[in-house]
């Protein structure tokens, strides 16, 4: 099947497939880890499942919105220090991104990632984090400008800076069409081999102290040596003994705005 056809495809019942019973890795969530994760197995040429849901690129999913960005650059917390290795991960899945562009440019007839550009905008209080921010980047050659308020104002008059006080830009950053990346990105599992079944999964039967399967909505069960659940938020659900208090899902608000016509 062609990936093309896949990604334009409206209906998720066309993602369906029978499952193998035994492969050697199922993985749970087919969202932008979980898809990455059995994409990468595949190539490497171990037999592996995909369940979701919902299917790629579904309404529920955090991955499942029509864009995202792409972040080049996390503030750590103030005396982590993680914020360069968030950073190298970004910098790591941009390329990526662009050799996905080049190899699968022309069957999807859109690239994935489209340059925009990035402002961030904080009050006072953020300088020494975005200097920290800077400093990372230019240590990777990587372009981004720390802009004083004066400057925001020059260069954004359209933008109230009512409680602003620094900004930091980075001209190479972008967006993520991310429904269509899921999507895109299952197509190709496919069509390397791979199976992706449609179906609720929950952890079933365990075996000396690991699992041994997952259970298939409306009560199928599938087996494998390794399980990987690439939920994100929905862990907790899955996992609540373990996973219940230890990880907190932050909900954030996205604003989609143009200019009139011939502005």
């Amino acid at each position: 099947m062609d990936p093309g056809e896949i990604v334009t495809a409206r209906s998720r019942a066309s993602f369906a497939r029978p499952a193998r019973r035994a492969p050697a890795v199922v993985v749970v969530g087919a969202g932008a880890f979980g898809g990455w994760t059995a994409l990468y197995l595949r190539q490497m040429g171990i037999d592996v499942t995909l369940v979701d849901t919902y299917g790629p690129g579904n309404s529920h999913a955090t991955s499942g919105e029509e864009t995202r960005s792409m972040t080049l650059w996390y503030l750590g917390a103030p005396g982590y220090g993680y914020g360069e290795i968030y950073s190298l991960w970004a910098l790591r899945a941009l390329e990526r991104w662009k050799q996905w562009d080049e190899e699968w440019g022309k069957t999807l007839q859109r690239p994935l990632f489209v340059p925009s550009g990035r402002l961030v905008l904080r009050p006072e209080g953020w300088q020494e984090r975005f200097e920290e921010g800077s400093r990372i980047l230019d240590r990777y050659g990587i372009r981004n400008e720390l802009l004083s308020r004066d400057e925001v104002a020059y260069r954004y008059p359209q933008i109230k800076l009512d409680d602003i006080e620094v900004g930091h830009y980075t001209p190479d950053a972008g967006l993520l069409r991310s429904r269509q990346a899921c999507e895109a990105v299952a197509a190709a599992f496919r069509q390397a081999g791979g199976d992706l079944v449609i179906a609720r999964a929950a952890p079933g039967r365990r075996s000396a102290g690991r699992l041994s399967e997952v259970v298939l909505t409306p009560g199928d069960a599938l087996t494998a040596e390794t399980f990987v659940f690439a939920c994100g938020p929905w862990l907790p659900k899955i996992f609540p003994d373990v996973m219940g208090k230890r990880l907190q899902t932050t909900r954030g608000h996205v604003y989609y705005f143009g200019t009139p016509p011939g502005d």
